[in-house]
């Protein structure tokens, strides 16, 4: 092979090797997008050079963004979710507080570089055998690790909008959708507990025109999916809202109340746009939980004070990704809120002290516990309704104590299920024997 004319290599060289620094850039971001958040966070502390600021901005951080939209692309398209439809720059205010972002559980998996498929697990989509595109119609409820979005309530409508215009539908509404959703606080529910949330919707994938319910496929006179009967029927959400949490009242924080202020202009379920659907059939197919603050928070962070784990408040609200701890975070380690980690350990004390060795605490077994550790006030606990008094004259089967009962046991189960998931948690060794000995009970059970 012959020499190339002495004129190409010296363009060549003009060109790459009189800017070995942007050279240098440019391939950190171009490996950066091949590679996990987690190994690119490695490999950028292997050099200062990586650290040079270029227009205000370590390289680093320009080759971790890369690696991170990559992986939170790769987690929303195994969901079946466009990346637009989370995509909430335009919500971001004049002094960068996000109007809605998404975190939880999706951005643990984007900051790990790895997708889940929850406890059903078929473990990796080519065990779905002819399902393996999670937008197929025969995959809806697949996938039952949600996409968790938070907004302010005004920002709101604007999210709805975006969702329902890119390819979602409002299929739940408050706690119970026409359909019978129910969680007894372990889904949509446990989202509603906190003491910034007014209510959480859910979302599920649009299906095709004409698509056929799966509860009345063999019916000749079968439902059929219409869009434009969806969108008519949007306006009929708060009702739902109204309907709902009429009946089945909401705990937030321990205090357990009705939403008096459904109909509040606020709160309204409306869109921006016309691009806003409503069809209570597909609610059990729901991927997309939207948590709607109450009209007193203005930034979307501030819901996330309630998360147990630090890792699960990482957020990217679409101009910033916020990685809480990620010398930990991206070693796939976390801590737990201090506060949520006071009250649990107070928890863990009281109900293994009387029977250390005991397989199962059932509710009216918590109990004393529970009256024990909420009856504390102290920061970070949850408010206990003046109507509402734990004591061991309460009834503790009735729906009260009970979603007391599944809001606590949810602070250990959590845990635990990001344990089995491969993250690291420092914790204290009885939190994981409290994990293994509660669970999540029916509030309908004894109906």
């Amino acid at each position: 092979m012959g020499r190339r004319p002495r004129r190409n290599c010296a363009n060549y060289a003009e060109k790459y090797h009189s800017r070995p620094a942007a050279t240098m850039a440019h391939n950190l971001r171009t490996l950066a997008g091949y590679l996990t958040p987690p190994q690119t966070y490695e490999l950028c502390q292997t050099a200062k050079a990586f650290q040079v600021e270029e227009n205000g901005v370590p390289r680093a951080t320009r080759a971790l963004r890369v690696s991170l939209e990559r992986s939170l692309a790769r987690v929303l398209k195994e969901r079946g979710v466009m990346p637009e439809a989370v995509d909430f720059k335009a919500l971001v205010d004049a002094d960068g507080r996000p109007g809605a972002l998404i975190a939880g559980s999706t951005m643990v998996q984007c900051v790990l570089g790895t997708v889940w498929y929850g406890y059903e697990d078929r473990a990796s989509p080519d065990s779905l055998g002819p399902w393996t595109d999670a937008s197929a119609a025969e995959a809806r409820g697949i996938y039952k690790i949600d996409v968790d979005v938070f907004t302010t309530a005004s920002a709101a409508p604007a999210v709805r909008s975006q969702l329902c215009g890119s390819g979602l539908t409002l299929s739940c509404v408050g706690l119970e959708g026409d359909g019978g959703y129910l969680d007894n606080g372990n889904g949509m529910t446990g989202k509603s507990l906190e003491c910034h949330v007014h209510h959480t919707e859910g979302y599920s994938l649009t299906p095709e025109e004409g698509y056929a319910y799966e509860y009345d496929s063999d019916d000749p006179e079968r439902e059929e999916f219409s869009l434009a009967q969806a969108t008519a029927w949007a306006s009929g959400a708060t009702e739902s809202l109204r309907r709902h949490t009429g009946f089945m009242p909401t705990e937030r924080e321990g205090k357990y109340t009705y939403l008096e202020d459904w109909n509040a202009p606020e709160y309204r379920i409306r869109g921006a746009t016309a691009a806003f659907n409503y069809d209570w059939r597909l609610e059990d197919s729901k991927l997309v939980d939207l948590v709607v603050a109450r009209t007193d928070v203005a930034d979307a962070r501030d819901l996330l004070a309630s998360c147990d784990l630090d890792i699960c408040k990482s957020s990217f609200d679409g101009q910033v990704f916020r990685i809480i701890d990620p010398h930990r975070a991206f070693r796939g380690e976390t801590r737990l809120d201090p506060q949520r980690s006071k009250l649990m350990a107070a928890f863990a004390d009281k109900l293994l002290e009387k029977d250390p060795e005991r397989s199962t605490y059932e509710p009216q077994e918590t109990w004393d516990a529970i009256c024990h550790v909420l009856n504390t006030q102290e920061e970070g606990h949850p408010d206990w309704d003046q109507d509402f008094v734990p004591s061991w004259e309460t009834d503790w089967g009735s729906p009260e104590t009970m979603y007391h009962h599944n809001w606590v046991a949810k602070l250990f189960l959590r845990q635990e299920k990001y344990r089995e998931r491969g993250v690291l948690i420092d914790a204290p060794p009885n939190f994981v024997t409290v994990a293994e000995r509660t669970g999540v009970e029916c509030i309908w059970r004894g109906a």
